[in-house]
């Protein structure tokens, strides 16, 4: 006999799943350091800069999908870390570029290993659920989309795999967004 959950007890299922997928991902955090987690916090920032060398602040936050100043408390732990150095673009003294040092390179963000999340489904169950997520994802963004068109696609990106073909295009993405206001 199978289970039938409310739409209530589906979203309390997967609130607590996002929880328990934060405390392992935290659980790292603790024994490799606050920068070997590529998807949180300084590390997340590190990810990126490793593929992006230099960036601008803005373009930064943008990319993080942060506010200026969450990004900024970030850059300055990192900067005193010694894993990013900041200093004004030589073209626009207005805007404050961020490059990643040598020390920040050397660092190793640890992969994540989401095999084991998952092990307890077979294949094919794997990608029903792959298949749910992305129906329920892409009916919650044209809703969030009418209302923001700010949606903040790169929140979580592993940016282990980030191009400059992307960062080209979302940089063209957020310059029409400006034009638009």
């Amino acid at each position: 006999m199978e289970n039938t959950y409310s739409s209530k007890q589906l979203f309390v299922k997967l609130s607590y799943l996002h929880w328990l997928l934060e405390r392992k991902m935290w659980s790292s955090s603790r024994r490799y350091g606050v920068v070997a987690q590529a998807a949180k916090g300084q590390g997340r920032v590190l990810a990126l800069l490793k593929r992006m060398p230099e960036v601008s602040t803005a373009e930064l936050a943008y990319l993080l999908d942060m506010r200026q100043q969450s990004l900024n408390e970030l850059l300055i732990k990192l900067e005193k870390s010694g894993y990013i150095a900041r200093e004004r673009s030589e073209e626009d003294k207005r805007v404050l570029l961020v490059k990643i040092t040598e020390k920040g390179k050397a660092v190793k963000q640890e992969e994540s290993d989401y095999s084991s999340v998952f092990e307890s489904l077979t294949p094919e169950e794997q990608n029903r659920f792959g298949d749910y997520l992305v129906r329920v994802i892409a009916d919650l963004e044209k809703r969030l989309n009418a209302e923001d068109e700010r949606l903040p696609r790169r929140m979580g990106r592993d940016w282990s795999d980030f191009t400059e073909e992307e960062f080209s295009r979302m940089m063209d993405e957020r310059g029409q967004m400006r034009h638009r206001r």
